[in-house]
């Protein structure tokens, strides 16, 4: 175990499994209380206490050929915490590519469901469509009242431009 890095990997764990805390909250617990990154950036970035609470070899595991055996070191952190942290940290990987690529043409194709849907609907219908599509949004520090309204029916549609020949925008 390095003599420095040790004990700032057990108490980045530790917080974070068991104190609630975000991962802006544990930059900001971890700076107060003197664990600093470096002394040139005390503060640690989110992306390397995300890298740290993911890596499986402060549990005593290494990597081989893309698989993860045990090790012959000592583990940092014991198993149970190094669960908990995955579990809280569930919910907050980052996709690939190709899993945002997936997840485009999802979105696209419920977009062109949800349209002929809603041309076909009568007003009952189209305020349940709007309530689960506004239900389903989490959004912070935003509204979701519009500075330009437009009947949700022309945009539906398609808009047509000024300038157009007749082609939908």
């Amino acid at each position: 175990m390095h003599p420095e890095h040790g004990p700032k990997v057990r108490r980045i764990f530790t917080l974070y499994a068991y104190h609630n805390l975000t991962l802006d909250d544990l930059i900001e617990r971890l700076y107060a209380e003197g664990v600093y990154y470096r002394s040139s950036q005390p503060r640690f970035p989110r992306s390397t206490l995300r890298t740290i609470l993911r890596d499986r070899t402060y549990i005593g595991e290494v990597p081989y050929k893309g698989q993860w055996f045990p090790g012959k070191q000592e583990p940092l952190v014991d198993r149970a915490t190094w669960d908990r942290v995955q579990v809280l940290l569930g919910g907050q990987l980052y996709r690939s590519h190709d899993e945002n690529a997936d997840v485009a043409v999802k979105a696209f194709e419920l977009s062109q469901s949800l349209r002929e849907k809603w041309l076909t609907a009568d007003y009952a219908a189209k305020r349940r469509i709007l309530e689960i599509v506004c239900l389903n949004f989490r959004l912070a520090g935003a509204t979701l009242v519009p500075t330009m309204r437009k009947p949700f029916d022309v945009l539906a549609e398609g808009l047509l431009s000024w300038q157009s020949r007749g082609d939908w925008i």
